[in-house]
């Protein structure tokens, strides 16, 4: 997770600024202004969970703790619909990119 931290970071600045420029100056602009944004805040939550749950994971003892398996399954659900949300964002930034392109 940390080096997806790390590449994002390093494709979103070298890559990512062109197509931000067109898709903000097209009549798609919403594709940056709400999805990228959203993107932008949720990653953070969404490297903070996915290192914090192996600690939960490992530290707990998962068996006996109902609250503590409660609380890793939750954060696991949570990582995971978070990332398939993450990934339609995507598809849609993309979309609105090839439609300020005129694909």
């Amino acid at each position: 997770m940390v080096l997806t931290y790390f590449f994002a970071g390093w494709f979103y600045i070298y890559y990512y600024g062109p197509d931000k420029n067109v898709i903000k100056g097209s009549s798609y602009f919403w594709g940056h202004s709400i999805f990228t944004e959203v993107k932008e805040h949720w990653f953070f939550f969404y490297v903070l969970a996915s290192l914090l749950l192996p600690f939960i994971v490992f530290t707990e003892d998962l068996v006996n703790n109902r609250t503590a398996r409660k609380f890793a399954l939750t954060s696991a659900l949570m990582i995971f619909v978070v990332g398939l949300l993450m990934e339609g964002m995507g598809a849609i930034i993309t979309m609105t990119l090839r439609l300020a392109h005129g694909y």
